[in-house]
């Protein structure tokens, strides 16, 4: 099961010690514009305790970072924590539950100033790993994860529609090949678009999928390498990554497994530290 996980979160690239290091993250936080300050951000992350970890929220204003807010209460595992957020002020943290399987998605919605109980997202898979989320102009939520069936992974869709999550949708073309680690971004018209690595046989290859409007279209391999969104933001964030990351709070534990998620001009991507 271990080695499964590991496959799934990682991905081997040409030998097992060849790992493709971006998904497995206990941290990730989302840099945004709210209420006119451009610096504040949010920041979720699994901490490890006696038996697994649970997910943490705190969020930084006026450059001061609120105490910790455990969201989840489990005896399980919690990891894999990924966050998007609205101007209407919502907020949602998604992360993995493990169990015996492999793991199910879990999230929590934070609106009208409460974070709601926490809630485990519907899908026809048997274990579900990393989440990726991003809202778009309009302020919906999509959600993309790897999901597998234990003969092979794919990339699976949602998105939240007056208050739920729409029935789970295939984003890669249906074979017998692992599809893992998804990633969400808007191109530069606003369309939602997912990139994903993919095994072909003999190497992994990036792979993308834009939505049509009503579906997603027909996956195409990219030029760029696996982690290119992280660098492209990189350069864009400029000074702010750099102010944020070094104002990390000190309780959380291993800030080398944090993701940033930067929003500009209406476009979310994530940056693992550790990468940087």
């Amino acid at each position: 099961m271990i080695d499964h996980i590991m496959k799934r979160c990682f991905g081997y690239i040409r030998k097992k010690t060849d790992y493709l290091i971006f998904s497995l993250v206990w941290s990730s936080m989302i840099c945004q514009p709210t209420h006119g300050q451009t610096g504040d951000a949010i920041l979720a992350w699994g901490e490890m305790e006696n038996y697994g970890s649970n997910i943490y929220f705190s969020q930084r204003t006026h450059q001061k970072w609120s105490e910790p807010k455990q969201l989840s209460f489990s005896d399980k595992p919690e990891i894999l924590p990924t966050l998007a957020s609205n101007t209407k002020g919502e907020m949602w943290v998604i992360w993995t539950e493990l169990n015996n399987l492999g793991g199910k998605l879990q999230f929590r919605l934070y609106q009208n100033g409460e974070w709601d109980l926490p809630k485990s997202i519907k899908t026809h898979s048997t274990s579900d790993m990393a989440p990726a989320v991003i809202v778009d102009g309009n302020g919906d939520a999509w959600l993309v994860w790897s999901g597998t069936d234990q003969t092979d992974d794919d990339i699976f869709f949602s998105r939240l529609e007056n208050g739920y999550w729409t029935p789970p949708s295939k984003v890669n073309t249906d074979d017998n090949w692992p599809d893992i680690l998804p990633q969400l971004s808007l191109t530069g018209t606003g369309i939602p678009r997912v990139t994903w690595s993919g095994y072909d046989g003999n190497k992994y290859s990036t792979f993308y999928s834009d939505w049509t409007g009503t579906n997603w279209g027909p996956e195409q391999v990219s030029d760029e390498p696996f982690g290119h969104l992280s660098e492209s933001v990189a350069k864009s964030a400029g000074t702010d990554m750099a102010a944020i990351i070094s104002d990390l709070p000190d309780f959380v534990t291993d800030i080398n497994q944090a993701t940033i998620h930067f929003r500009r001009q209406g476009k979310a991507n994530t940056i693992r530290l550790k990468d940087k």
